[in-house]
């Protein structure tokens, strides 16, 4: 028998290159293979979810009034929801997010939504996918932003959907798919509860990463064990002296049965002063002050200034010298400034100097005014209250992606990822004036305006949405006040800078787009002048006030003024509602605010630039704004002036809705949507 000869390390050389030149060319087949699998899985369930929706003949017959309905409206919050909503004839997946058009007959016209990690559209015959959505590839807090894969059983706290918004301080937190100083979320405290509190993310926590840090929204007190929101004033230390830690504050956080779905990740720490020591006018701080049996902790000063920049404070210069440090953190100061309560909050920081001081962060100063700064107390002061820090473990934090549709109708902050998105905003409209059953008139409608841009890195945009004028109170961003007669709408706007929009005058370049707020009405009561109506918001140019005819019982002048306004500056006013001398610099609209007038008035609507008012007249409309940045731009207004020029085009729709419907102007309060479109 002849010897078998084995290989060469020549020969198992040559095997070993053939086989990785075979895997380097097999395996980008078959994770491309994969990858189409995954896309069709889509398209199948995109198309199996739409057959489903026309099976049971629309939305009309899932319970809904509207024939363009939207996913939302039939998503209660889970995919199981939504499968026993459309019953067994669903196949395969539903969607997480998206909106479906659908025609009188229940047939889907349009679809746009997220399904099985891919956006889908239909155009009424077939479905294409459109690569990945929701955020698929966003794990910065090592969740999968994805709701198939999230227990929501161990997730403590969310995304916030919605933020407040203060007049001074702007947007109060972010909504972000990331951690991001100031990302708002909402917080299930009790086990059994929902996610109702609010938070905002501070810092990491310093001796473990894993942990975010988050700050309460407001002071708290606790009685009888519960924890209630209250700014109640006193000292917070014991003994008056600052060295042996906050002992009396901590009295005033919720305890682990309040808020028993809350632990801190260490209940004993050492306290450090401002200048990062451990000592205090020759006395040794706690290295185990202890927040046993509590659910939260004090914020620190370190962790403030990990917030909102180093600046080498010392104690002296803290005291009042550092108005406005904070301003770029205005979430560390919500609910504070309260006449009659904690003008801010005790941080567990002593300072070093002197053994009776302690850092606070202050929002007021005596005239109840914001000042936007850290400070420093004798602990025997009786301004400041205490405000919960928790630590939650980030992997228990869930961050909606931010891909999807938000719809805005009080005001917000949102740091979109790069991408193409679509802006739509509806201005406010100006309130009514019916000062008797015979004479009355009504206030004009806001604005709406649509335009799409693409960002190229993560942006931060702010929405400010127009409060609707009620009685003779103008309305949020730029709304004027009316005199025994309707106030002004206030427009609604997206920036890219923060603040009501007449406090971007010298920021213009921040704002993206405006809906212009109605003017508000005014009726004479004696019938001696026409009643007249508040201009419609615009629009290149805001609608100008209508007199009512036969409103007039005397010999009246009749004219089209108060007038709307502009890209430039305000209306022109009316200096005698006998007759109609008109002005441009008397009760005139500045940017982003309406005009007031004289006699009995209705105020103007706030707008890029308000509307003017007048004499014994009622407000003219704001105007709308489009940016140079957006493509496929427009506005629409009621009864408006039309421009078909790309920087300024209007279009008169002469339709209007309480609800927010494209191309439709606004009754009621304003609105805003920012719906993603692609990568």
């Amino acid at each position: 028998m002849k010897n078998k000869k084995g290989f060469t390390l020549i020969e198992l050389l040559a095997v070993i290159v053939i086989l990785a030149i075979i895997a380097l060319i097999a395996i980008p087949i078959i994770l491309n293979m994969i990858n189409d699998a995954r896309k069709n899985s889509a398209k199948s369930s995109a198309l199996g979810y739409i057959d489903a929706i026309e099976y049971n003949n629309g939305f009309a017959q899932l319970g809904t009034t509207d024939i363009n309905g939207t996913y939302e409206e039939i998503k209660t919050g889970d995919v199981t929801t939504a499968n026993q909503k459309l019953g067994s004839h669903l196949k395969g997946k539903a969607p997480t997010s998206g909106t479906v058009t659908i025609d009188t007959k229940g047939k889907v016209t349009a679809a746009d939504f997220c399904i099985n990690g891919y956006n889908v559209t239909y155009d009424g015959k077939d479905a294409k996918v459109n690569g990945k959505c929701n955020g698929s590839n966003n794990n910065n807090n090592n969740n999968n932003n994805n709701n198939e894969s999230v227990d929501m059983s161990k997730i403590k706290c969310i995304s916030a959907s919605d933020v407040d918004y203060n007049t001074e301080l702007g947007a109060l937190g972010i909504i972000s798919d990331e951690l991001v100083p100031g990302t708002a979320l909402d917080c299930k405290v009790k086990t059994n509860g929902e996610y109702t509190e609010r938070f905002y993310y501070v810092t990491d926590l310093e001796s473990d990463p894993d942990y975010a840090v988050l700050i309460y929204n407001n002071n708290t007190k606790v009685s009888n064990g519960v924890a209630s929101i209250n700014n109640e004033s006193g000292p917070k230390y014991a003994n008056y002296i600052n060295y042996e830690g906050p002992t009396s504050a901590i009295n005033n956080l919720p305890t682990t049965s309040d808020w028993d779905n809350i632990l801190l990740r260490y209940d004993k720490r050492q306290i450090l002063n401002d200048k990062n020591g451990t000592t205090i006018d020759g006395h040794t701080l706690p290295t185990q002050f202890s927040y046993e049996g509590k659910a939260a902790r004090l914020l620190t000063y370190k962790e403030v200034l990990n917030v909102c920049g180093e600046n080498n404070f010392t104690p002296t210069s803290i005291h009042y010298s550092n108005a406005g440090y904070l301003k770029n953190c205005n979430f560390l100061l919500a609910n504070t400034c309260t006449t009659g309560g904690a003008h801010g909050y005790w941080l567990e920081t002593p300072v070093e100097r002197n053994s009776t001081d302690s850092v606070i962060v202050y929002g007021c100063n005596t005239s109840e005014s914001y000042n936007y700064q850290l400070n420093f107390y004798d602990v025997a002061g009786n301004y400041d209250g205490v405000r919960p820090a928790i630590e939650v473990k980030k992997s228990e934090i869930y961050l909606k992606g931010m891909n999807d549709e938000h719809k805005i109708s009080n005001s917000s902050a949102l740091r979109l990822n790069p991408g193409k998105y679509k802006l739509e905003v509806w201005g406010a409209s100006g309130a009514d004036d019916n000062a008797t059953e015979i004479y009355k008139s009504s206030g004009g409608y806001g604005g709406y305006s649509v335009g799409y841009i693409n960002l190229s890195t993560k942006t931060n945009i702010y929405v400010v949405v127009g409060g609707q004028g009620i009685g003779s109170t103008g309305g949020k961003n730029g709304g004027a006040n009316g005199s025994s007669s309707g106030g002004g709408g206030g427009a609604t706007h997206i920036a890219t800078a923060s603040g009501l929009l007449q406090e971007l005058n010298n920021n213009k370049s921040s704002i993206l787009i405006v809906a212009g707020g109605g003017g508000g009405a005014n009726a004479d009561a004696d019938g001696n002048g026409y009643d007249t109506n508040g201009g419609h918001g615009g629009g290149y140019i805001g609608g100008h006030v209508t007199q009512i005819e036969g409103s007039c019982s005397n010999t009246c002048t009749k004219y089209d003024y108060p007038s709307g306004g502009t890209q430039e500056n305000g209306g022109f006013g009316v200096t005698s509602w006998k007759t109609g001398a008109t002005s441009s610099t008397q009760y005139v609209g500045t940017f982003g605010k309406g005009a007031t007038g004289s006699g009995s008035y209705g105020g103007g609507g706030g707008g890029y630039y308000g509307g003017a008012s007048g004499n014994y007249n009622a407000g003219g409309g704001g105007s709308g704004y489009l940016s140079s940045s957006l493509t496929d731009a427009a506005m629409y207004c009621y009864d408006c002036e039309e421009s078909s020029a790309t920087a300024t085009k209007t279009i008169k729709n002469n339709q209007a809705s309480e609800n927010p419907e494209p191309m439709k102007s606004k009754i009621g309060n304003g609105y805003a949507k920012i719906t993603y479109i692609s990568e």
